[in-house]
């Protein structure tokens, strides 16, 4: 997205934080397109701006290349695994598509139409390689700021210093996904490893990342199990099973009003 007041561009990847950073440059209304930040559903391009890769705003002029050149531009990279284990459950929440990892990851499956194709739903930036937003022409992008997720907090407050904005511009925490394991090596079999090492190996390489594997013999155990356990059991049922979880909402609401009154 650009911010023209700050004179500065971010470059959002998906399950970066970058809508905590876009609301710290000014995004207030998340669901309406902007076209002066780049931001939201564009029907005549039919993808989300703030996901465009840089090759993708230049080419659409979504940005002059003026602008380009002279503002500040900084970016935010994940560690592979855990970007996809993040997007993963992030589509399944927001949208009707419901599967296993292996069909996100290879869009297929129910998968197949908001990854692939462009409806209004689409979520194919969530399998975009990192390494695109790092080239334009084939040339590298000089970045100002290139912070990597997991040194977030000093790298936002690096940015906010340099383009002059206050010290909590970036604190909000929006889109934030709920935390289901307490790391994101847990999630992981060796085939979803393996298959996340195949789907991304350049961006593996590119950005110098290795799995952290902290893995114990009952996380390996439960990550045997069909993807969507990794839910919790009411997230699961209501993901995958939704007229039974309003059934059991409704049966649940029912037996309290009888136990305790309307």
């Amino acid at each position: 997205m650009i911010s023209h007041l700050h004179k500065c561009i971010f470059i959002h990847i998906t399950k970066c934080a970058g809508s905590s950073v876009e609301h710290g440059l000014g995004v207030k209304d998340f669901r309406s397109a902007n076209y002066e930040h780049a931001f939201g559903w564009c029907p005549k391009l039919k993808l989300f701006m703030q996901h465009a890769t840089p090759q993708q705003m230049l080419d659409t002029g979504l940005i002059k290349r003026a602008d380009w050149d002279q503002y500040y531009k900084f970016i935010v990279v994940r560690n592979p695994w855990e970007r996809a284990y993040s997007d993963y459950f992030w589509v399944m929440s927001n949208s009707s598509a419901k599967g296993s990892f292996d069909d996100f990851i290879r869009a297929k499956g129910k998968f197949s139409n908001i990854l692939i194709r462009n409806p209004e739903d689409f979520r194919g930036e969530h399998l975009y390689q990192q390494k695109d937003y790092f080239f334009v022409d084939g040339t590298p992008i000089h970045y100002d700021s290139i912070i990597r997720y997991e040194a977030l907090t000093l790298g936002l407050d690096t940015v906010a210093q340099d383009l002059n904005l206050p010290p909590t511009a970036f604190a909000s925490h929006i889109n934030q996904f709920p935390k289901r394991i307490s790391h994101y090596s847990h999630f992981y079999s060796d085939k979803r490893k393996r298959l996340v090492e195949t789907e991304f190996k350049h961006d593996i390489s590119f950005l110098n990342y290795v799995f952290e594997d902290r893995r114990t013999p009952l996380t390996r155990l439960r990550a045997l199990t069909p993807s969507l356990f990794a839910l919790g059991g009411s997230q699961f049922i209501k993901m995958r099973y939704p007229v039974l979880h309003q059934r059991l909402k409704a049966a649940k609401k029912s037996l309290f009003k009888v136990s305790y009154g309307s």
